[in-house]
């Protein structure tokens, strides 16, 4: 385990020669990982590690907010995160890759279906309405 400076360099030591597995990770980003192999001497790598992206809104129902309702948010038919509302509606998702995700809502009052796109630096809220149409936009 290693720290990196202010500039994001650093230095790790081997306690052999062979194939390691690098993992970096910071917060407020996502981590990312590379296969290193090391010899006799030293080896530099540059790892990328993007922003993680963060979703906010909230959950309506007759334009009045929905406490306790579950969020999930999919990425690829895949769930990624799930979250239930506050006491006035809202919901966050805080380490989001870039990209494009499908909301989900359901609570006693009906549900609700959303597509959204999320990019690095954007923050957008995003409104589900259960009393509005569940189609996807």
């Amino acid at each position: 385990t290693a720290k990196t400076a202010s500039d994001g360099s650093g230095d790790l030591a081997a306690p052999h020669s062979g194939r390691f597995l690098l993992v970096a990770r910071a917060d407020d980003f996502q981590p990312r990982a590379a296969t290193v192999t090391v010899d006799d001497g030293p080896v530099e790598l540059a790892l990328l590690l993007p922003r993680s992206c963060r979703v906010v809104g909230c959950v309506r129902v007759g334009g009045e907010p929905v406490e306790a309702a579950r969020v999930v948010a999919s990425h690829v038919d895949e769930v990624v995160d799930e979250a239930d509302t506050e006491r006035d509606g809202t919901f966050s998702f805080d380490d989001l890759v870039e990209g494009s995700y499908t909301l989900s809502v359901t609570h006693p009052h009906g549900s609700a279906t959303i597509r959204i796109r999320v990019a690095e630096g954007v923050q957008q809220p995003h409104v589900l309405d259960l009393a509005a149409s569940a189609a996807p936009r």
